[in-house]
């Protein structure tokens, strides 16, 4: 591999960062798009600043490793170094290489239903690829745009050493954010709600602030991922053959690995936080019911304390027949039948199945007119005026059986049963 000057490698780094900064700041839409849980303010700000941090540095070490390949079609020039332009051109040539590997990767691997981790991670693999690469190139091609202005310009403008890839990404993320918005609030103002327009506004103003801050604050880790790469590179090349170019790219891929282990630990910390909420026995919800009929109950299979909280919740408060009857203005036919299986009833999935099955014959659901296998939410929660209408209107002759799949949130629960 060619060696670069210490310029160079300064100049490397930085269309390496531009890279970074762009990808990230155009990050930030994405991280505002709605899902099935709100979000704080908060919440958000967390949520865009992590994304923007790992896809910055992510952003990072393709851009390098994509320069690390260009710098060997390079030749050094008459004082011993690579020429400048050269590389940047050459890196371009490879970032579309790049792009093109990246979009091949994704196709060779498209989207399968039950698809394994691998599989999935090597068509991401092929988009962070393709995305790190289009930054780069779209920040080398910036790069030249500025050169050659500052050099037919009559006046040093130093446009070079402007952060455009940041302040244009910035610019970009915030007008697609504001328009994603208006669209929203458009939809939801088809009556002409006047209080609905001023909190949209409000958000919109609010979104963007939070972006803008996350974004202001990127400076701060640009300057520390650099920093880390820097020296990482120094110390391996004293070691290790190759040159601190080359380790340099080891350094930018450590700065994403710790910021991922980062990541990972919050993460946890808030699933643990969760899950540990979701099985607090609530003192409305302390005693365990008195009715056969449900889970919980005189003779029931499935332990009281290990239903979580929406489990208790619901077994704890079944309609009863004079109940039925009053509100109906018919005679109830019987008593309806709640079974519910918490995650911690049993310890896997199949045998949380048998519990369900043996607690439906227990209870004599099977006899009911009507079974209705209900799907929680990812605590568990199940919408008691949807079990409370078939209750009624069957006028008690139904059962309903719900096996709990997690203690976290639906968004949180995507990697469970």
């Amino acid at each position: 591999m060619p060696d670069v000057g210490a310029k160079e490698q300064q100049l490397s780094a930085r269309r390496a960062t531009q890279a970074g900064m762009l990808l990230a700041a155009m990050s930030v839409p994405k991280s505002f798009e709605r899902t099935l849980m709100p979000r704080t303010s908060r919440d958000q700000g967390a949520i865009t600043g992590l994304s923007m941090a790992l896809t910055y540095a992510a952003g990072v070490a393709v851009q390098d490793l994509v320069e690390n390949v260009a710098s060997f079609f390079v030749q050094k020039g008459t004082d011993g170094e690579v020429d400048s332009a050269a590389l940047r051109r050459a890196t371009m040539v490879c970032d579309l290489g790049a792009i093109g590997a990246g979009f091949a990767v994704q196709r060779v691997f498209p989207e399968q239903r039950n698809e394994s981790v691998g599989r999935a991670a090597a068509r991401s693999g092929g988009w962070l690829l393709s995305a790190g690469a289009t930054a780069g190139f779209a920040s080398g091609f910036i790069e030249d745009a500025l050169n050659s202005f500052d050099r037919t310009s009559r006046v040093d403008l130093r446009l070079r050493r402007a952060p455009v890839a940041l302040i244009g990404g910035a610019a970009l993320a915030g007008v697609v954010e504001y328009l994603r918005r208006r669209r929203e609030a458009r939809g939801e103002l088809e009556g002409g709600d006047d209080a609905a327009s001023e909190e949209s506004s409000v958000a919109i103003g609010r979104s963007l602030a939070i972006g803008a801050g996350v974004t202001a604050a990127l400076f701060g880790l640009a300057a520390a991922e650099r920093t880390m790469a820097t020296v990482t590179g120094q110390a391996l090349k004293e070691g290790l053959p190759g040159g601190e170019r080359l380790w340099r790219t080891a350094g930018h891929l450590a700065a994403l690995g710790a910021l991922g282990a980062v990541a990972y630990a919050g993460l946890d910390k808030v699933y643990q936080t969760v899950e540990g909420g979701t099985g607090k026995i609530e003192p409305a919800f302390d005693e365990p019911p008195d009715s056969p009929l449900v889970s919980g109950g005189p003779g029931s299979l499935v332990p009281w304390q290990t239903m979580g909280r929406e489990g208790r919740r619901h077994v704890i408060t079944p309609l009863r027949k004079t109940w039925i009857t009053g509100v109906m203005g018919e005679k109830a036919v019987a008593d309806p039948i709640r079974v519910f299986v918490g995650l911690d009833s049993a310890r896997t999935e199949m045998e949380r199945v048998n519990l369900a099955i043996a607690e439906l014959e227990r209870t004599g659901a099977f006899d009911r007119e009507l079974l209705i296998a209900v799907s929680p939410t990812g605590t568990g929660y199940i919408n008691y005026v949807a079990i409370e209408s078939a209750e009624y209107f069957t006028l008690g002759n139904c059962a309903t059986v719900t096996i709990q799949y997690s203690k976290r949130p639906s968004p949180l629960s995507l990697d469970r049963v």
